[in-house]
């Protein structure tokens, strides 16, 4: 990503982020490359749609590739920018209601659930 380069609209995603979403929510596998340029993709976004309208929660390549040692640095990066912070949280945003979890962690918890 070179300086000042606008990769939403160079990649032609302009003409569906943009500010007339209820919400973007973005599902996962965040972890492409070093921790450090998730804050500045976050911040590309931002001149296409409301912070308050992005949502955002790991995948499962975030954690078992070893790239996201927990929640706190994402979850920081996410709210550095206004965006919400959705892993194991109700969000609401208009009409829409939703909880979001990795799917890995909702079959434990189900596993533990039915042993007991």
């Amino acid at each position: 990503m070179s300086a000042g380069r606008d990769v939403i609209t160079s990649l032609g995603f302009e003409t569906v982020i943009k500010d007339d979403l209820d919400a973007l929510i973005i599902a996962g596998d965040l972890s492409d490359g070093p921790a450090a340029r998730r804050g500045v993709a976050l911040g590309q976004l931002t001149p296409h749609i409301a912070p308050s309208r992005i949502y955002i929660f790991p995948g499962n390549h975030d954690y078992f590739g070893g790239m996201l040692e927990d929640d706190n640095l994402l979850a920081q990066q996410a709210q550095s920018v206004g965006a919400h912070w959705a892993q194991r949280q109700r969000c609401t945003t208009g009409t829409l209601d939703f909880c979001a979890a990795l799917c890995g962690q909702i079959s434990s918890f189900l596993a533990i659930e039915t042993e007991q």
